[in-house]
Order: C-alpha cells, then structure tokens, then sequence
C-alpha cells in the first residue's frame, strides 16, 4: 500500500484517537465502535521543537505506528527555528506539516485567529475517533483552560503545565550564613552577595524571546505589574518597568 499524506484535519483526528496507547476498558458496544486501525497505510509529518517532552515523545513513535498502522515522519528544530518554519508553512498554507508542537502562551490568539488550529471537541466526543479508555477531565482544569479558546474550542492536548520553583546551592547560602528569600525584595540583595562571576551567577533568567515569556511575569505579578489595565496596555506603568528592570539587571545575566 503506498501511503498517501494527511490533512492537518485528518491527522488530528486520528492523533485524538492515539492519545491513549493502554488498554482498553469499555462496555463490548464502544470497543467495538473503535479500532486504532482506521487510518493504516496513512502517512503523518510532524513539525516538533527541542523539550524533554519531545525527547519521550519521539521514543513512543514506533509504538504509535505499531498501534496504528500509521506511518510518522518529523522533524525537531529548535524553538525559534520551529516557530519560524510553522509561521512560513501555514500562512503559506502548504499542507506539509500534519501537526505540530505548539506553546499556548506565546500562539495561541494569533494562531487560532488564524485558523491554524482545527477544533478537537468533536475528535473527542466521537466514540469511533477517540479511544475508549481516554478522559478529557482527566486533565486539570489549568491545563484544560489553557488549550481551550474564547469560543469554547479546544486546540491542542496539553503536553505539561510550566511551573516557576525557585531552586538554590545550599552551601553557597550556609558559606555565607545567608536564608532563603521569602519575598522579591529579599530576593536582589541575596543574589548581589552571591554574584562573582564569570564562576558564580547571583540568579539566572531566561533570556531569549519567547522562552522568557513565562518566566517574566513571576516577577512582573508579584510586583504589582499587569500587561492592560482597564483595557488598554499598562507598559509604562511604574511596576512594569521596576520589574522589567529587575529581571534584566546584569548581575543575574
């Protein structure tokens, strides 16, 4: 059988059924309206960034084709390479690329607006395209909101949810009889006593665009900032810019 490329339409929907590769726990009458098999001889391409999700991912594609009959092709670039060629593919409208992995918090207004999303809610409530044993509510209700946009569609499965933990060197803190901060305020001078570079760093930050995009407002919220006050935008407002300073002072670069 010679495969034939998908739509982005049609991959998703059978990557909505391949969601779950456990057994399956149903009554005789939904089993039987399911098979992984519907799509077999199909050929995916998959656009995918550099994560360590990606890394788990990539490993289970061959478990995936097993499961499936399905044949999967990809390529894994870097974030801002990734985010570059997905912008060029899909507002070229090319069809090359079946599905891909996409960060919420930086795509997904524009990309919905732009119709680069196709909704999965009825993927999900139709029996003979989504796997028994899958359960929508399974996921939190964070990770539900985040995927899901103003109009109620949902347009991505969520891969993990980015949390900010504050991590620290124990013994460059007791050298220095020095106790975790418990407040940004208390978080500058600590860092300035620590900070002895090129060897020792006070704090490291993300740097890059985009990928500071979800670390930024754990500084700018804590510290009284928002991005639109009463709807219009509040980038000049006295805490944007105390907290945009503190994160892109130098004794943390």
């Amino acid at each position: 059988m010679v495969a034939r490329r998908l739509t982005r339409r049609t991959f998703l929907t059978s990557m909505a059924a391949g969601v779950a590769a456990g057994p399956i726990v149903s009554t005789p009458a939904r089993a039987q309206a399911f098979t992984w098999k519907r799509f077999q001889g199909k050929e995916l391409f998959l656009l995918l960034t550099k994560h360590p999700f990606i890394d788990v991912l990539e490993k289970h594609i061959p478990e995936f084709e097993s499961l499936s009959g399905m044949r999967v092709k990809w390529e894994t670039l870097p974030e801002i390479q990734a985010r570059q060629k997905m912008t060029v593919e899909m507002a070229a409208n090319s069809g090359g690329i079946d599905a891909f992995f996409t960060s919420l918090h930086v795509e997904k207004k524009r990309f919905w607006k732009a119709g680069w999303y196709q909704p999965l809610n009825k993927f999900l409530q139709d029996p003979s395209l989504t796997s028994p044993d899958f359960d929508w509510n399974d996921f939190t209700p964070g990770a539900r909101a985040g995927v899901t946009q103003p109009d109620g569609s949902i347009s991505a499965l969520a891969a993990f949810v980015d949390a900010n933990v504050f991590f620290y060197r124990k013994d460059l803190f007791a050298a220095k009889g020095l106790t975790p901060p418990k407040t940004l305020a208390d978080l500058e001078p600590l860092a300035q006593k620590l900070h002895a570079p090129p060897t020792t760093y006070g704090m490291v930050l993300r740097g890059l665009k985009n990928a500071n995009a979800t670390q930024y407002p754990s500084i700018l919220f804590p510290m009284g900032g928002t991005y639109l006050k009463d709807g219009k935008a509040a980038l000049d407002t006295k805490e944007h810019v105390d907290s945009l300073e503190l994160y892109a002072r130098r004794w943390h670069s």
